[in-house]
This record gives structure tokens, C-alpha cells and sequence, in this order.
């Protein structure tokens, strides 16, 4: 609905900016809907759907997994019904989820059929608890029709009532229960023609009379397929009712789950399954099932395996056509996006009547960047790395107004409201960004040996600090050979400078405003990525023709003892270093073989200001985002350096090798910051000094 009044005010000529999200791309998973049939039994000794998982299905309805399972396992041959999951065990409104799949979805009003086949009204007092109404009610219930859509209204009309409706089947199995506000309206579908009964029983302890009214409504059922989220224990495997997503789709016609998820007390993981309660026999059958938790910049939310670091979490009103969807930049560090912005794009399935579209439309979502962490005048909470006291606003909900502002002064620079339409608009901050980074979330380097041999490093990574996610990610940095020979040893920024250490153009940034009527933006560019295996121990992930037995941990480290190249001494200690070298056993790691790993890392500078000074205390904080291996782009400058870290190594044969870590630094689309973070200056033909015009 938001987006619709989007369009129509696009089509008016207002041009419309909204945040992108604050959902890490780590908060949702993504896939082909892949389903396994039932077996039977109800654990894995019995069931072969259930091989290779401690799932006990004992407690579980039948009806809601009679249809099979989603397989996460996207390896051919190979199959995991059960995916480990990152959830706090406290539950909050910002561990709302939501599972999706393409079924069409008609959120419209029905169109009721007058007059109401049934109409009656009931009280309830604190002794009556709850009023039922069936075939033996008066007046009596009728009989619904399968296929056949019914709207039920519960409405309110004395006291504070407040009223939730349930609905039930012959057999009195509960199909759908709906509480969205003090009245309710129920779009009901029957699966099955037969008796059904309606109950409403109050919210918390409010009392009063109400009416119930039932209609018949033209429209057509279009959902397929009913799947259910199921959580279960790690520990035991044990299902857990009160947090699964059980409502009968079919019932309801809506593709979608939500609900409020959390783990058990004192845990911090569980596990889902994608469950079918049907199996479907229409023409056209989803293919694509996804679910998102809100983390809205929060820890500990998401899958922790099975996972993208971008799988896509802009969505709602953000991705309209005609919305300008936001992205972060952090003023005081934008030498990288906000990492929580949420990614896109947005592949739109159907049209607006719920018709399948030939083909997706696929919406370059977040379609540009701005700053957050700008000072306001009367909320949020100071940051330490600009030196006032004024309080600083981050998250891409501080990133759309900039972009706003930004908008205002490219129209005003063109004459004013009207001188350039929205898509104009949109082109020209597009058009008028600075260099980014195109594949966030990762960094490559390659290298040749004197004798032949290549050598291929990826590293994928984001900011998390989830179990099996980000810096704790075993499988986030992929080593592999080809070639003759095999590798003899990798070291990573043998140097031991930090201009050969990736993290280009790390440090803090901000304005100085402590002086009246003086405000001055300040820039500090503090290069250099340290290793940190005393907070974030050298983890070996998934071995191709390895041992853990081949592989000599880190035991040859340069320690650093200060930073005397840089301006400033950061007071980290010895607890980092510089330099890394990985060994292995001669001959082990030769063509085909593939070793993933993960080790503590950090930028070795942080965003703080020092007291009374703008150059940073060079406290180090941990920072496992891939690109900050890689080269990256000077701003406000918009200088460009395209390398990053630098590596060398030798192999068993005699060769040796030496490469750069680089990210595809450009113009373009990326699916974390849109076209890019936005240079004001240029968009609108002025020119700004420190910041200001």
C-alpha cells in the first residue's frame, strides 16, 4: 500500500527517499525450494528424510509436515533438512520473522456479496471467556463451501473489548486464529467444504459486547502450497511449539509466515525446518522460499549455515519503482558502506493483480548512498569520534534524509521544484557518486609462481561476530593452487608496513565544532589491517584433500611495536600483528586441494578521536569485513587505490609468488550501497569547501 502511494506521488512529480534497512544480509536465507518427501517414523533411525539430523519430530502435528521438507543442502546428492540458526534466547519485537515463498499473493479487499449469510453478536463479561458459534448455535453457522472466500468481521461495541478470532474444522483442529487489532477482519478460505466453527475469546482481560458478521466475497484462491516454519532444539532436537510458524496458508490464501522467534533460555542457536503440510497439485508450484529475522542492526540474528553475506533484505516501500531506497555511509569512516545496510535487489515475482510476471522484474535496490552518524540536536547518543557533545543519529533511517537534502539542492541548482522530473533526478545522483566498491563483502587475490603455478585467495566476510558468521566464519577466507609442485608457505603482508596491509584508508573522520561559529570537517587516513589470533584464534575450516595435520598454524608472526610511520601511536600493545605466514607440509598442498580458514583481524585504528586532539587513539577494533583486505577510495577525495594487502609465498618446487588482494573498485550497481555514495558537489554543480559550501 505504502509503495503504491509511492508511485502515485512519483507519477506526480515528487521525488521520494526512504531507508534502505538496517537488516544485515546475514539476517535472511534465500533459496531454490528444494522438496524431499516424508518418510516415516519420526526420527532419523526411522525417517530417511530426516538423515544425517537429531530432529525428533515426536510433538509435531502430522498434518503440518505430511507434504516433505525443504532441503538446505544445495550440494547434488546430498541432503540436510535441519539449518542451524543464530537466535537470542530473550524475545523482543526486533526478532520479528518472516517466511515468504511465490505463491501469488492478493492483499486486496475482498468484495463482500450482501447480504451476510450469518449475523450475530455476543458478550463477553470475565465469566463468559470466550463465545462460540457453530452449527448448533443460534442463530446456527452455516456450512462453508471449499474454494468459496468468506470475510469475517468481529467488531467491538462496548468497553474496552478487544477481540481475537479463531476458527475451527469439524474434527476441532484449529485452522486459523488472527489477532491485528481491537476489531478484526478475516479473509477465510475453507480447504474443505464442511462444518466449521467460530470462536472469539479477548485479548489480555478486556470485556464487552461485540458483533460478528460473515459474508460470502467474490475472489479466487491463488495460494498452492501451505509451508510452516519449524524450530526445534540443537541439544535434543526436541520441537518447539511456541516459537514455530504453523498458520494454515491455504486457509488464509497469503504465501507468508510471521511471527515473533526465539531460542530456548540460556541458548543462543536452534534449528528450523520448512515443512509443506500439503502436497500441491496446481500447474504452476513455488520454486523459491526465503525468510528473514528483523535484526535491524543487531548481533546474534540469522542463519549460521546455509547462508550468503548478501542475501537480500531491502524490501516493503524501499523497493517501489518509484522510491529512492537509501544506503549508509558512516561520516566518520566512509571508506566503506554501513554493513548493516540491507542488500538488494528486489526480484519482483507478480504484478499488482497478483499475475505472474513472464519475467522478474529485477529492481537495482539500494538505488544510492548517503551519510548517517550526523549530529542532531535532541536524541540517539553522543559518538566518541567527533569531538562535541551532540548526540549522532546512524542507520539508513539517517541516510534518506541526506540523500533528501542532497535531491533539494540538485533541484534548486536546476531552477527549482519542477526543472528536472524524478527519474531525472534519480539519474543525476546516480550519475554523481564516487567510485565503490561492486562486490561487498569480498576480496580476491591472485598469483603467479616463478615455475607456473597460480595461487587463488577469496575472502568473504561481513561485520558479524554471529557463531559460524563473519569473524567466526571457518569458511570465510578459500585458499587453492593449481599448477605443478604444491604450496611450501603463504605470507600475508611480509612488509609488515601498513601501507602494504590493506584497510587504505581506515582512521576517523568528522567535523570539529567546539569552537562557536567555527566548524571544520577533519580527515585522518590511518591504513593498515592487523592480525588478532589472541582475540580470534587461527580456525581451519573445510579441507579439499587436506589434513588439518598439512597445515602449520600461524607459528612465524611478526609482532608490531608501534606505528612510528604513522602519525599517532596507537596503544595496542603486542596483542597484533602485522605479518602471517601460514606452512604446510611439503608436498600436501598441491593442484585441486582447497583449505578454508578464518583468523582474528582488525583495522589497526579506530573511528575514536583522542582528547582534545582529531587524530585518532589508535585503539584497535575488530573488523572482519572482506574489503578491507582489499584497496579502496579516499572520501571525500574520491582518490582510488586499487590494491590491497599484499601477499607472498614460495612452493615445494622452488618458485616463488607475490600478489594484491584487490576488490572491484568502480561505477556501477552494488547490491549493498545502489549506485553509490552520493558527491554533492558535483550532483549539484557546486563547489564545497570542508564540507561546506
Amino acid at each position: 500500500i505504502i509503495g503504491s502511494a509511492i508511485d502515485d506521488v512519483t507519477a506526480a512529480g515528487v521525488s521520494y527517499f526512504s531507508s534502505a534497512g538496517n537488516n544485515i544480509g546475514i539476517n535472511a536465507y534465500q533459496s531454490a525450494l528444494r522438496i524431499v518427501p516424508n518418510g516415516s517414523g519420526t526420527t532419523a533411525a526411522t525417517n530417511t528424510a530426516l538423515a544425517g539430523t537429531n530432529i525428533d519430530l515426536t510433538g509435531v502435528p502430522a498434518n503440518l509436515y505430511a507434504g516433505g521438507f525443504h532441503n538446505f543442502n544445495p550440494a547434488v546428492g546430498q541432503l540436510d533438512v535441519a539449518q542451524l540458526v543464530n537466535y537470542p534466547s530473550s524475545v523482543s519485537s526486533s526478532q520479528g520473522t518472516e517466511m515468504q515463498w511465490d505463491d501469488p499473493y492478493d492483499q486486496r479487499d475482498l468484495v463482500l456479496n450482501d447480504p451476510p449469510i450469518f449475523s450475530s453478536g455476543g458478550t463477553i463479561n470475565g465469566t463468559t471467556t470466550s463465545v462460540t458459534f457453530g452449527p448448533t448455535s443460534s442463530p446456527a453457522l452455516p456450512v462453508f463451501t471449499q474454494g468459496q472466500p468468506y470475510v469475517i468481521k468481529e467488531t467491538a461495541t462496548s468497553g474496552n473489548f478487544d477481540g481475537i478470532v479463531q476458527i475451527f474444522d469439524a474434527s476441532n483442529t484449529l485452522i486459523v486464529s488472527q489477532d491485528t487489532g481491537t476489531d478484526e477482519v478475516v479473509q477465510f478460505y475453507p480447504p474443505t467444504s464442511g462444518q466449521y466453527h467460530i470462536t472469539i475469546v479477548p485479548f489480555s482481560t478486556t470485556t464487552g459486547d461485540f458483533t460478528l458478521t460473515v459474508n460470502t466475497a467474490q475472489g479466487t484462491a491463488g495460494v498452492t502450497t501451505d509451508l510452516n516454519l519449524l524450530a526445534f532444539r540443537v541439544d535434543t532436537g526436541a520441537y518447539i511449539s511456541s516459537v514455530s510458524l504453523t498458520s494454515n496458508n491455504l486457509a488464509n490464501n497469503r504465501p507468508v509466515e510471521l511471527g515473533t522467534i526465539a531460542s530456548p533460555a540460556g541458548q543462543t542457536q536452534m534449528q528450523f525446518l520448512i515443512a509443506r503440510a500439503n502436497v500441491p497439485t496446481a500447474s504452476q508450484l513455488p520454486t523459491r522460499v526465503r525468510w528473514t529475522v528483523r535484526g535491524n542492526g543487531g548481533s546474534g540474528f540469522g542463519p549460521a549455515e546455509y547462508f550468503t553475506y548478501n542475501t537480500v533484505t531491502t524490501k516493503g516501500h524501499a523497493t517501489a519503482k518509484g522510491c529512492n531506497g537509501t544506503a549508509a555511509y558512516s561520516m566518520f569512516r566512509p571508506n566503506t558502506p554501513e554493513y548493516y545496510t540491507s542488500p538488494g535487489p528486489a526480484t519482483i515475482l507478480f504484478d499488482a493483480d497478483s499475475n505472474r510476471l513472464p519475467v522478474p522484474d529485477v529492481r537495482e535496490v539500494p538505488r544510492i548512498a548517503a551519510a548517517d552518524q550526523g549530529n542532531t540536536s535532541f536524541f540517539s547518543s553522543d559518538s566518541s569520534s567527533d569531538l562535541d557533545t551532540k548526540p549522532n543519529f546512524g542507520g539508513t533511517s539517517a541516510a534518506a534524509p541526506h540523500a533528501a537534502a542532497i535531491a533539494a539542492l540538485v533541484l534548486q541548482s536546476r531552477g527549482g521544484p519542477g526543472s528536472v522530473t524524478p527519474a531525472e533526478l534519480r539519474t543525476i545522483l546516480q550519475q554523481n557518486t564516487f567510485p565503490h566498491d561492486l562486490d561487498p563483502m569480498q576480496a580476491t587475490g591472485t598469483a603467479t609462481s616463478t615455475d607456473g603455478g597460480t595461487v587463488s585467495l577469496t575472502i568473504r566476510s561481513d561485520e558479524e561476530t554471529n557463531k559460524k558468521t563473519g569473524a567466526n566464519d571457518p569458511e570465510s577466507m578459500t585458499l587453492t593452487y593449481t599448477g605443478t609442485g604444491s604450496i611450501a608457505s603463504i605470507t600475508f603482508n611480509p612488509a609488515g608496513t601498513a601501507t602494504t596491509a590493506g584497510n587504505v584508508t581506515g582512521g576517523n573522520h568528522g567535523v570539529q565544532d567546539t569552537t562557536p561559529g567555527v566548524v571544520t570537517y577533519f580527515e585522518n587516513d590511518f591504513p593498515g589491517l592487523v592480525f588478532e589470533p589472541a582475540s580470534t584464534a587461527f580456525t581451519l575450516g573445510s579441507l579439499v584433500g587436506l589434513t588439518a595435520g598439512d597445515i602449520q598454524a600461524p607459528s612465524s608472526i611478526t609482532p608490531f611495536t608501534g606505528f612510528s610511520n604513522l602519525a599517532g601511536t596507537p596503544s595496542n600493545g603486542t596483542s597484533h600483528f602485522w605479518t602471517m605466514t601460514i606452512g604446510f607440509t611439503p608436498g600436501a598442498f598441491s593442484a585441486g586441494k582447497v583449505m578454508h580458514f578464518t583468523v582474528g583481524r582488525g583495522a589497526q585504528h579506530s573511528a575514536v578521536t583522542g582528547s582534545g586532539s582529531v587524530v585518532g587513539n589508535g585503539t584497535t577494533s575488530v573488523n572482519a569485513l572482506a574489503d578491507l583486505f582489499g584497496g579502496g577510495v579516499f572520501l571525500p577525495r574520491g582518490t582510488v587505490v586499487t590494491d590491497g594487502m599484499t601477499f607472498t609465498g614460495t612452493t615445494t618446487s622452488g618458485g616463488t609468488f607475490s600478489g594484491k588482494i584487490r576488490n572491484n573498485i568502480g561505477a556501477g550497481y552494488s547490491p549493498l550501497d545502489g549506485y553509490g555514495f552520493i558527491d554533492a558537489a558535483a550532483a549539484t554543480d557546486r563547489i564545497f569547501a570542508n564540507g561546506f559550501e
